[in-house]
């Protein structure tokens, strides 16, 4: 067996938030948990709420807060919208050369690609017709 790899194991307590401990072995010597088998629900058949440092209560506020936030927003979008709709409606009551300060931009010019030339044909070549002159 290679040396120095394994750890150290100790005669440990655990220690319940009941007041129940119990001894075993492990690599640190004290063990807190918050539910044994002489407190857990399951094995006594009653009920019990554990709430370790108030986790549960911190949850719940930053959830809280997150969601009224959220709500804080959603109002303040639906102010804007209504704001820009109030805009919209007057400058829809002014005359259009009040709305239109500046002319729209002159449209873009469409590219089109300019169509192949087809290639010029071939020029036949004139045969000789049969003369007096070219008859041997």
């Amino acid at each position: 067996m290679k040396e120095k790899i394994h750890p150290n194991y100790v005669d440990a307590t655990v220690v319940c938030g009941c007041g129940e401990s119990f001894k075993t072995r492990a690599t640190k010597e004290r063990i807190a948990v918050e539910v044994c088998s002489k407190c857990h629900p399951f094995y006594t058949g009653k009920q019990k709420f554990v709430d370790s440092a108030g986790m549960v209560e911190r949850f719940t506020k930053k959830w809280q807060s997150a969601s009224a936030q959220t709500k804080a927003d959603e109002l303040e979008k639906q102010k804007i919208k209504k704001n820009m709709r109030q805009k919209e409606a007057e400058q829809a009551k002014k005359p259009d050369e009040i709305r239109l300060a500046t002319p729209p931009p002159p449209p873009r010019p469409r590219f089109v690609a300019p169509k192949p030339q087809p290639a010029p044909a071939p020029t036949p070549t004139p045969t000789p017709t049969p003369t007096s002159e070219n008859i041997p």
